[in-house]
């Protein structure tokens, strides 16, 4: 089974006053506008700075430009393949983009 991420761009929000989170959020067409995909550290965690959940919040909110540079990479690292070495590192590389899409 193929999983299918929310399609980006995601965004990080603002930090919210009242829970002291940060979400990422992602256009929904289905909605017609942004929602809420993920909240970094919900409600009153204090087991994270402001600075870890924003930072956090941040990461999310890039993967789906990372897991495409990296499959992008990936597709270009093939063509350079030449030692058993290179072929270790290729299939760690493939095995965590199947991991991240659950292929």
């Amino acid at each position: 089974m193929s999983l299918k991420p929310t399609p980006g761009p995601w965004a990080q929000g603002q930090k919210d006053a009242f829970r002291r989170h940060f979400s990422v959020y992602a256009y929904s067409t289905r909605m017609g506008r942004p929602s809420r995909i993920i909240d970094c550290a919900p409600g009153f965690s204090h087991d994270f700075t402001d600075e870890e959940k924003e930072a956090n919040a941040r990461l999310c909110a890039t993967a789906p430009e990372l897991l495409q540079a990296l499959q992008m990479l990936l597709k270009s690292y093939e063509q350079l393949i030449n030692d058993a070495h290179e072929e270790i590192e290729h299939m760690n590389a493939v095995n965590i983009i199947k991991k991240a899409t659950a292929l």
